[in-house]
């Protein structure tokens, strides 16, 4: 759940590097291993986030590891650890309580940028299957204009891959959403063609112009619909189209799992995405999945408490996107 690729998306730089650590116990057999990724706030101190890890072969183990990890990066100069296990369902209900336990805590809702629930594509079966199980308009949208119009087919060229790094711009504006160097699509394009059992990227086409994408992964026997790129003119049924590429690409690969990556989580009143973001979802009939939160644990209190206002006024910032690229420019 913690591909050793993933550093090289969101790319080193002067604030932020990486770490790969393996957790052994005393007769030597691993408990863990995976990647931390160190934010710089100032010479010497750091704050250490392990998204989607660490990785154990239960929840119970975190218990296991969790002061090791701590013990290691309080003496590399941490104030703060957060901790974002991937397991579902009871297992995530173990995970959190077992973190609670260790002195970890929620983070604040306006830091919680990874989902808390998904939607899960369930792939066994044959293709029909699939797609009886889909809604009554998706399975038009796939007989209709709006299935044969649209052309999906792997992106050829870095350059197709950066104009849908611009879609990914336009949408944000248009929006709000707050992107980084993950949602560079030329990076994952880099990364694919250098290691292309890892997933796919698709575009998809009308009239030979490129008018939306999306890039997956997989990992182990489930494949994530990580990014998805849209500009006004796949609105409507041309987005099935690039879907369902993605679940015929995932099922060629072997997957089990199609992860939509995010759902509103039923735990909350309020939560998650647009109406109709999840309107979308729902018409493919996913199983919906809660995950762990994002837990953190302040190992140095003073320098984490300045830390958090300063985060906070960075958050609530009006020019937080211009201020996130000048840092990277200049990194």
């Amino acid at each position: 759940m913690q591909n050793a690729v993933w550093p090289k998306i969101a790319a080193p730089s002067q604030i932020q590097s990486y770490r790969y650590f393996v957790c052994s116990d005393k007769v030597g057999d691993v408990v863990s291993a995976g990647w931390v990724r160190l934010t710089r706030l100032y010479r010497g101190r750091f704050s250490a986030s392990l998204k989607r890890g660490p990785c154990t072969r239960t929840p119970e183990d975190l218990a296991r590891i969790m002061p090791a990890l701590e013990d290691a990066l309080y003496r590399m100069g941490a104030i703060s650890v957060a901790v974002n296990p991937h397991w579902q369902d009871e297992d995530a209900e173990t995970c959190e309580d077992v973190l609670m336990r260790g002195g970890y805590a929620r983070v604040p809702s306006d830091e919680q940028t990874l989902p808390s629930a998904t939607a899960l594509i369930d792939l066994d079966g044959s293709e029909d299957a699939l797609l009886g199980s889909f809604s009554q308009r998706r399975r038009r949208d796939l007989r209709s204009s709006g299935g044969t119009e649209v052309e999906v087919r792997p992106v050829a060229s870095l350059a197709e891959s950066s104009r849908l790094s611009e879609i990914m711009r336009e949408m944000a504006r248009t929006t709000g959403l707050e992107i980084d160097g993950q949602h560079d699509f030329s990076a994952h394009f880099r990364v694919l063609q250098a290691h292309p059992g890892l997933g796919t990227m698709n575009a998809a086409l009308v009239d030979g112009k490129i008018i939306g994408g999306s890039v997956s992964y997989r990992e182990a026997q489930r494949s994530y619909a990580l990014l998805v790129a849209t500009s006004p003119g796949m609105r409507g049924g041309r987005s099935t189209s690039l879907y369902w590429q993605n679940i015929l690409d995932a099922k060629r690969q072997g997957s089990n799992v199609l992860d939509l990556v995010g759902y509103p989580d039923p735990r909350l009143s309020g939560s998650g995405e647009a109406a109709g973001r999840q309107e979308f979802k729902d018409s493919f009939r996913p199983r919906i999945v809660t995950l762990p939160p994002i837990m953190k644990k302040v190992l140095r209190p003073v320098e984490a408490r300045a830390y958090r206002e300063l985060r906070r006024l960075y958050r609530r910032s009006r020019w937080k996107t211009q201020i996130k690229a000048i840092i990277h420019r200049s990194a």
